[in-house]
């Protein structure tokens, strides 16, 4: 349910509230697997303009939801509840035509409950941040800075079994951006740019990117990028202990995890009925979270190195108005291996499983009538988890279409048929899975009703 209201000189606002429930998925036997998700969630949005040159938003949302899950270890744990919600203030500043500023503020507070004794979190993050973007001859230039803070507060076990050592915690991260895009003929253009963060565990860390894009004839665009970034670790990496603190598996002395990327790109769109999109992609990586043998549990390090490559291909025709086909395909090829030193003999090969190796997809949008549209899913998704001890995730084909009908103004009915093609299949697993669960077959009416 959402609900708009002009507020004449102090702006538009409009409230929102949602409930949903999602059934269980099954197991591969067919039996169900009581994993059923509740959520609720409230919310509003308001937009005005101090001044002609200024706006600003503000947006607040509360959310409450619950999961059942009976074959996530331990057993036991039962239901997963979280709860929160944040507020967010955004203000712009349109100076002139080649400046513009742009400052945000946002409170953040997460609740997150395992009960039987496995976890509990409460989390509150404030982030601020600034930015100006502004135009000298053939530069356009964007620079800012940010700074946040997050303090949490987690269950001091026993009686909990998952426990961060110190249990409660307050990190602050801090930093600043520059990019400067340049000009340097009618049809190339060169972006470069790098962004600076400290954070309270591993110091200060610079995160360059370079990007040369040419449009070397009409209607076509290509384009080379490289880049550096990488992922500060978390409290998990950092400080996560099991009971007591001589059980603790986070490493104090962990590094970021490093990516070198490197892209390349070609677009065509040198005709209204035609699209077309091509990107290569090489990543190269290093300092992966591993778990090494230590005593008396093994232990987070950096221990994990590796690369992956691959293409993505998507296209957009049209060959007749109302009806448009938008197909997709995919290819990564992942290859991570233990560092020399490392004590870690599964984790790279676990980290492979993780993503397919290839998928494709085809969208259609088509209104054969008037008042009646109909869209289309159709997809295939390569094998996961192909070394997992309890069982890979094979490969699938899968259709979703959904039939609506305008009835009338502002008034709209739907038919919606998701995964048509089979009663049900497996997408995922984790590796502490001892269950298969699988997506079914699903059907639903959906009424959508709008009025001024």
């Amino acid at each position: 349910l959402r609900s708009g209201h002009a507020l004449g000189r102090f702006g538009d606002a409009r409230v929102y509230a949602q409930q949903s429930e999602q059934d269980g998925l099954r197991a591969a036997d067919g039996s169900d697997s009581f994993n059923v998700m509740r959520n609720q969630m409230v919310g509003f949005r308001s937009d005005s303009k101090p001044a002609a040159d200024q706006t600003f938003t503000l947006a607040g949302e509360h959310y409450r939801g619950q999961r059942e899950d009976q074959f996530e270890a331990p057993a036991e744990a039962g239901n997963v509840v979280t709860s929160g919600g944040h507020l967010r203030a955004r203000w712009n500043w349109q100076a002139d035509a080649s400046r513009e500023w742009q400052a945000q503020a946002l409170y953040d507070r997460s609740k997150r409950l395992i009960p039987s004794t496995v976890f509990s979190e409460t989390r509150d993050l404030t982030r601020l941040e600034l930015q100006h973007r502004w135009q000298q001859g053939s530069h356009t230039l964007l620079a800012g800075g940010h700074y946040a803070q997050s303090r949490d507060d987690t269950g001091e076990g026993p009686p909990y079994v998952f426990i961060f050592v110190p249990s409660a915690e307050k990190l602050r991260f801090y930093g600043a951006f520059v990019q400067d895009q340049i000009a340097l003929s009618r049809t190339l253009e060169l972006t470069i740019g790098s962004k600076f963060e400290h954070n309270d565990y591993t110091g200060w860390e610079a995160q360059p990117n370079l990007r040369l894009g040419w449009a070397f004839r009409p209607g076509w665009f290509s384009w080379v990028a490289a880049s550096r970034a990488m992922r500060t670790p978390s409290r998990l990496d950092h400080d996560s202990a099991t009971f007591t603190p001589a059980f603790r598996s986070g490493n104090p002395e962990q590094k970021p995890e490093r990516l070198h990327a490197y892209e390349g790109g070609l677009r065509f769109y040198g005709r209204p009925a035609l699209s077309a999109d091509l990107a290569l992609f090489y990543n190269d990586y290093d300092d992966l979270r591993s778990s090494e043998a230590a005593v008396p549990v093994p232990q987070y390090g950096n221990g994990i190195k590796g690369r992956s490559y691959g293409a993505e291909l998507a296209l957009a025709w049209q060959p007749r108005k109302g009806f448009e086909l938008r197909p997709a395909f995919s290819l990564l090829r992942l290859h991570l291996q233990a560092k020399p030193g490392s004590t870690d003999s599964s984790t790279a090969a676990a980290f492979e499983d993780q993503s397919p190796r290839q998928q494709a997809s085809l969208r259609m949008d088509w209104q054969p009538l008037p008042r009646w549209g109909l869209n289309g899913f159709l997809r295939h998704v390569g094998a996961v988890n192909r070394h997992n001890p309890n069982g890979a995730v094979q490969a699938y084909t899968e259709l979703d279409l959904r039939l609506a009908w305008q009835a009338r103004k502002g008034l709209e009915l739907a038919l919606v048929g998701e995964n048509l093609l089979d009663d049900q299949h497996g997408e995922f697993r984790t590796a502490i899975s001892t269950a298969f669960v699988e997506v079914e077959r699903a059907a639903r009416l959906e009424l959508s009703w709008t009025w001024d």
